[in-house]
């Protein structure tokens, strides 16, 4: 008798992540082109993998998402690249040239430091939401001097259900990106660029960091 093996959460996990990406694959090859026109390939194809994982949570959140914050936001076309915004987005960072940009891609967006004390009361003079159903740092949080003050704040502005979604770089990031890099060059044009990456990412297991 033939016995079946289980695959273990990893691999199912692993192979939902797949099926996500090959699900929509129209829209992220779309998004991975209009990404590596602004940035190297290997931080393209992490920018697209992070949003296939960002897609993923919101499937799985359980009730609507109806208002979300970004921390470190930059000029919000991150938001433009996912197949549908999920709800109102309100964006801060602490620079202030990507500010305006970012005005015109969400709902409204400020120049805010997530870590200052007063981030509440600027958030409130603003007349944003007090709380929030889901607050996001993509790849913003390891840049702010105080963590411990920005994480406090954050857990303060996310509602009773609140979900906080944190990504990071891996210390290997850069490595990965130099070999991605090489190896796209040795790869044909075109749409082979897209099929190419596409098996990276699952030869790889990106974690999406």
């Amino acid at each position: 008798m033939t016995r079946t093996k289980i695959p273990s959460t990893d691999t199912r996990q692993h192979v939902a992540s797949v099926n996500q990406w090959s699900g929509n694959h129209a829209h992220w090859e779309s998004a991975l082109n209009t990404l590596m026109l602004k940035m190297p390939v290997s931080l393209a194809i992490r920018e697209i993998h992070r949003m296939v994982k960002f897609v993923d949570i919101l499937v799985k959140c359980n009730g609507p998402l109806e208002t979300i914050l970004d921390v470190g936001c930059g000029d919000g076309s991150w938001w433009r690249s996912l197949p549908a915004k999920p709800g109102k987005v309100f964006g801060i960072d602490i620079s202030e040239s990507v500010i305006i940009s970012a005005k015109d891609r969400l709902d409204d967006a400020a120049l805010i430091d997530v870590s200052a004390p007063s981030v509440q009361s600027e958030i409130k003079l603003r007349r944003w939401p007090s709380t929030y159903d889901l607050v996001i740092g993509n790849c913003s949080l390891e840049h702010v001097p105080d963590i411990n003050a920005a994480l406090a704040n954050i857990n303060s502005l996310l509602n009773a259900n609140g979900k906080f979604v944190l990504f990071v770089p891996t210390p290997d990031w850069a490595l990965r990106g130099v070999t991605l890099s090489i190896l796209k060059k040795r790869t044909p044009p075109s749409d082979a660029i897209f099929r190419c990456c596409k098996r990276l990412l699952s030869a790889l297991a990106f974690d999406g960091r």
